[in-house]
Protein backbone atom coordinates (compact mmCIF):
# COMPACT_ATOMS: atom_id res chain seq x y z
CA UNK A 1 0.00 0.00 0.00
CA UNK A 2 1.19 3.41 -1.10
CA UNK A 3 1.60 5.87 1.76
CA UNK A 4 1.40 9.49 1.35
CA UNK A 5 2.74 11.84 3.17
CA UNK A 6 0.33 13.88 5.29
CA UNK A 7 2.92 16.84 6.07
CA UNK A 8 5.46 17.61 3.66
CA UNK A 9 8.76 16.51 5.11
CA UNK A 10 11.36 19.00 6.90
CA UNK A 11 14.79 20.30 4.88
CA UNK A 12 16.51 17.90 7.90
CA UNK A 13 17.87 17.77 11.04
CA UNK A 14 20.53 15.49 12.58
CA UNK A 15 19.68 12.89 15.09
CA UNK A 16 21.61 14.80 17.59
CA UNK A 17 20.29 17.68 17.30
CA UNK A 18 16.66 16.32 17.75
CA UNK A 19 17.72 14.62 20.85
CA UNK A 20 18.59 17.76 22.31
CA UNK A 21 15.85 19.67 21.21
CA UNK A 22 13.82 17.08 23.01
CA UNK A 23 16.01 15.91 25.91
CA UNK A 24 16.27 12.51 24.90
CA UNK A 25 19.93 10.54 25.73
CA UNK A 26 20.79 9.21 22.37
CA UNK A 27 22.08 5.59 22.11
CA UNK A 28 23.39 5.15 19.15
CA UNK A 29 24.92 1.11 17.94
CA UNK A 30 28.18 0.50 18.30
CA UNK A 31 28.14 -0.70 14.51
CA UNK A 32 27.24 3.11 13.31
CA UNK A 33 29.05 5.27 15.75
CA UNK A 34 28.09 8.75 13.01
CA UNK A 35 24.23 7.78 13.41
CA UNK A 36 23.97 10.90 15.17
CA UNK A 37 24.58 12.83 12.25
CA UNK A 38 22.03 11.26 10.00
CA UNK A 39 19.63 13.94 8.80
CA UNK A 40 15.87 13.11 10.34
CA UNK A 41 13.05 14.46 8.15
CA UNK A 42 9.80 13.38 9.69
CA UNK A 43 7.88 11.15 12.19
CA UNK A 44 6.38 8.13 11.31
CA UNK A 45 4.22 4.90 13.19
CA UNK A 46 6.99 1.91 13.78
CA UNK A 47 5.21 -0.42 11.21
CA UNK A 48 5.46 2.17 8.23
CA UNK A 49 8.41 4.48 9.32
CA UNK A 50 11.95 4.70 6.71
CA UNK A 51 14.82 5.97 6.76
CA UNK A 52 15.18 9.44 7.18
CA UNK A 53 11.81 9.07 9.77
CA UNK A 54 11.54 8.42 13.82
CA UNK A 55 9.20 6.34 15.20
CA UNK A 56 8.22 5.48 18.75
CA UNK A 57 7.07 2.73 21.33
CA UNK A 58 4.97 2.54 24.45
CA UNK A 59 5.07 -1.40 24.90
CA UNK A 60 5.83 -4.76 24.48
CA UNK A 61 3.17 -4.86 21.86
CA UNK A 62 4.77 -3.11 19.27
CA UNK A 63 8.30 -6.00 19.38
CA UNK A 64 6.63 -7.78 16.53
CA UNK A 65 7.26 -4.16 14.10
CA UNK A 66 10.22 -3.55 15.23
CA UNK A 67 11.54 -6.49 13.41
CA UNK A 68 10.96 -4.87 10.06
CA UNK A 69 10.99 -1.10 11.26
CA UNK A 70 13.49 0.92 9.23
CA UNK A 71 13.39 3.92 10.72
CA UNK A 72 16.29 5.72 11.06
CA UNK A 73 15.74 5.76 15.41
CA UNK A 74 13.42 5.18 17.63
CA UNK A 75 11.84 7.07 20.73
CA UNK A 76 11.12 4.45 23.79
CA UNK A 77 11.53 4.62 27.58
CA UNK A 78 14.61 3.24 29.10
CA UNK A 79 12.37 0.18 30.32
CA UNK A 80 11.94 -0.52 26.63
CA UNK A 81 15.38 -0.25 25.40
CA UNK A 82 16.22 -3.78 25.43
CA UNK A 83 13.37 -4.72 22.75
CA UNK A 84 14.94 -2.33 20.15
CA UNK A 85 16.98 -3.98 17.77
CA UNK A 86 20.78 -3.84 17.88
CA UNK A 87 21.23 -1.51 14.50
CA UNK A 88 18.86 0.79 15.25
CA UNK A 89 19.84 4.33 17.17
CA UNK A 90 17.54 5.16 20.33
CA UNK A 91 16.40 8.17 21.62
CA UNK A 92 15.42 7.10 25.24
CA UNK A 93 13.45 9.43 27.50
CA UNK A 94 10.62 8.25 30.49
CA UNK A 95 8.10 10.83 28.04
CA UNK A 96 8.24 8.63 24.64
CA UNK A 97 4.78 10.25 23.89
CA UNK A 98 5.19 13.24 24.55
CA UNK A 99 8.94 13.61 22.73
CA UNK A 100 7.36 12.33 19.70
CA UNK A 101 4.84 15.13 19.69
CA UNK A 102 7.32 17.62 20.43
CA UNK A 103 9.40 16.36 17.27
CA UNK A 104 6.46 15.83 15.06
CA UNK A 105 5.64 19.73 16.13
CA UNK A 106 9.46 20.51 15.57
CA UNK A 107 9.69 19.14 11.95
CA UNK A 108 6.13 19.98 10.38
CA UNK A 109 5.63 23.62 12.55
CA UNK A 110 2.58 24.10 10.24
CA UNK A 111 0.76 21.39 11.53
CA UNK A 112 0.61 23.29 14.88
CA UNK A 113 -0.90 26.42 12.73
CA UNK A 114 -3.63 25.05 10.73
CA UNK A 115 -5.09 27.28 7.94
CA UNK A 116 -9.03 27.87 7.69
CA UNK A 117 -10.54 25.97 5.29
CA UNK A 118 -11.72 28.55 2.83
CA UNK A 119 -13.29 28.21 -0.73
CA UNK A 120 -14.28 30.18 -4.00
CA UNK A 121 -17.96 29.73 -2.77
CA UNK A 122 -19.60 30.98 -0.51
CA UNK A 123 -21.52 29.06 2.18
CA UNK A 124 -25.33 28.83 1.24
CA UNK A 125 -26.22 28.36 4.88
CA UNK A 126 -25.62 30.26 8.47
CA UNK A 127 -24.79 28.22 11.69
CA UNK A 128 -27.40 29.50 13.87
CA UNK A 129 -26.10 29.09 17.75
CA UNK A 130 -28.05 26.50 19.88
CA UNK A 131 -28.11 26.14 23.83
CA UNK A 132 -29.35 23.91 25.63
CA UNK A 133 -32.41 24.05 27.71
CA UNK A 134 -34.16 21.88 29.87
CA UNK A 135 -36.67 20.56 27.44
CA UNK A 136 -33.83 19.91 25.12
CA UNK A 137 -31.97 21.93 22.36
CA UNK A 138 -33.98 24.91 20.90
CA UNK A 139 -31.77 28.02 19.26
CA UNK A 140 -31.08 30.97 20.90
Amino acid sequence: MDHIDFFPPHHGVSLRELAAHLGAELLVPDTSPDAGNVLIRSVAPVARAKPGEICYILSRRSRAELETCNASAIVCDPALRSLIPAHLPVLQTKTPATAFAIAGGFLHPKALRPAPITSRRQAAFRLQPLSIRRQGLSRT
